[in-house]
């Protein structure tokens, strides 16, 4: 997640929705170099930024997806089937442009990459341009394909970001699905999760806040959404301000009830006491193997101390905050990071790398791309 925003009496202020990779990886940068970069600067840098993978008896060898651009593609999410794939795009380098502290009118001179059809004009102060976020989508046919080209989803708006994207769907056969997302088109403009229910697997209008969910105006981000059977869910997110957080950012869940008429109720959100500590935990994604144990993918930093994929095992049976030992899945490598975990049904991998270009200039210094690792 970074934020920025401008002040209150200016204009309602925007939250980019984006991957919080950011707090890490600032640890990790140095002093631009002065060359201006080029394409191929970049081409050497993103050939050197290799991850790592730490389970080499379950994972192979990981690949950068073919349509990854020069744009910022983060919060990538595969589908189940992994048919469909998503992700927050930015069309510029928002890692540089946050460490320099500006706000969304001062994005100029960052921008590079397809815009896709943004809307990167309207705002709320008449400025020349205006940062944000937007949902993208791709499909291929089959699981022996590559994902080749983005498109733009249709819930994007003005003004406002949309991120933290998720198809939910049902493994029973009951035929649901649900797109969840996170905007900060909200009253209090802080981040919250939004639904549409039912959804297909591109959704071309806005959805609405998650039906009964107990909102606050604190950070609500990248929601993983599980049905468990007809009446009864599980949801899971982070937030870096959330009452009973421990660290930087941490991970919560609530439990949701259907009353059989599309009614929700939820408990209130809990911290992970098993897997949040003083530090970062984060972007939570559930999965269930074949033998139908439960794990928890999430986000944390590695002994590199750069971001890495860490993944857990439920250890008491629908117990939600019952974490096992904590296992590294993927590490950054030569990379300034990694985060994103989205799993398909078969346990193939879907995450963000970050790449640092040594010879780019300050202000086109960084870039996300979307990687993949199959499940052995």
């Amino acid at each position: 997640m970074i934020r920025r925003y401008l002040p209150r009496a200016a204009a309602p202020f925007t939250r980019i929705v984006l991957l919080a990779l950011v707090p890490v990886l600032l640890i990790a940068c140095d002093t631009p170099s002065g060359d201006t970069g080029g394409p191929s600067s970049w081409d050497r840098a993103k050939a050197a930024s290799i991850p790592k993978t730490e389970l080499g008896s379950e994972y192979g060898t990981p690949i950068r997806q073919p349509l990854a651009n020069s744009g910022w593609e983060d919060g990538i999410a595969i589908s189940r089937d992994g048919l469909e794939l998503y992700c927050v795009y930015v069309p510029g380098d928002i890692l540089s442009f946050t460490i320099a502290g500006l706000d969304p009118t001062e994005f100029g001179p960052y921008r590079r990459g397809p815009d896709y059809g943004m809307d990167l004009v309207t705002n709320p102060v008449a400025a020349s341009s205006w940062l944000q976020a937007d949902i993208l989508h791709a499909h291929r046919d089959s699981t022996a394909d590559s994902f080749t080209a983005w498109t733009r989803l249709g819930l994007g708006q003005p003004v406002f970001s949309e991120g933290a994207p998720q198809l939910a769907t049902a493994s029973d056969g009951s035929g649901f699905s649900a797109f969840l997302y996170t905007s900060n088109d909200t009253t209090a403009y802080d981040i919250d999760i939004f639904a549409i229910n039912p959804s297909g697997t591109a959704p071309s209008a806005a959805g609405s806040p998650l039906s009964g969910f107990p909102r606050t105006d604190a950070m609500e981000d990248n929601p993983h959404l599980e049905r468990m059977d007809s009446t009864h869910y599980v949801l899971m997110f982070d937030s870096d301000d959330y009452a009973g957080g421990l660290g930087s950012n941490d991970i919560f869940y609530s439990l949701g009830t259907d009353d059989g008429g599309g009614n929700l109720s939820w408990t209130t959100p809990a911290g992970l006491s098993t897997i949040n500590g003083s530090a970062q935990e984060h972007q939570p994604h559930l999965w269930k193997d074949s033998g139908g144990d439960w794990y928890l993918f999430y986000s944390a930093a590695g002994p590199d101390g750069k971001l890495a994929i860490w993944r857990a095992r439920m250890q008491t049976a629908d117990n939600w905050d019952s974490w096992g030992e904590k296992t590294l899945v993927v590490s950054a490598g030569t990379s300034a990071g990694v985060g994103e975990p989205t799993l398909a049904q078969d346990g193939d991998l879907s995450f963000v790398v970050i790449v640092e270009n040594p010879d780019g200039s300050a202000t086109d210094r960084y870039d996300a791309d979307p990687w993949f690792v199959g499940r052995l």
